[in-house]
């Protein structure tokens, strides 16, 4: 029997139930023991989330030009918001020391928290930077369409 993955939605517990009774029953059939495993479902981070968290950084990167005369790349904020909690770290397990965690790596939900983080960081470190919010892509990349 090949590996499965499958993703149910809430709301569909009938057909949730009519797959595994299938997949048990087929396996049964075989005479072979199966491992069932149930884990929650999490989604990469979407396009909106990534364009949505690009274009704040690279407003970030014009006002401390503009205001501080501070030349950083985006990557150099997200280590510096890294280094201020805002985006996860990881330790590197060959150097053991710690580094930030690729944003390919949160899933949607941890997408959100940490452009809420940003975001709020922003407006606290930096009250007159105005972060732009596209409608269709600030509410496709928070979760709120």
């Amino acid at each position: 029997m090949d590996k499965r993955t499958l993703v149910f939605r809430k709301g569909n517990f009938n057909d949730l139930i009519n797959v595994f009774v299938d997949l048990i029953k087929n396996a049964l059939l075989l005479d072979k023991d199966i491992k069932v495993t149930i884990q929650e479902y999490r989604q990469t981070r979407s396009h909106s989330q990534n364009a949505l968290l690009w274009l704040w950084l690279n407003q970030l990167v014009q006002y401390m030009i503009a205001t501080h005369d501070l030349h950083a790349t985006g990557e150099d904020w997200l280590d510096v918001l890294a280094e201020r909690g805002i985006l996860p770290m990881v330790v590197n397990p060959v150097t053991n020391k710690p580094r930030r965690i690729s944003t390919t790596k949160l899933n949607t939900k941890e997408f959100t928290q940490f452009l809420e983080r940003f975001e709020h960081y922003c407006g606290k470190y930096h009250p007159e930077l105005n972060l732009v919010h596209p409608e269709d892509l600030y509410y496709s990349a928070m979760g709120l369409n």
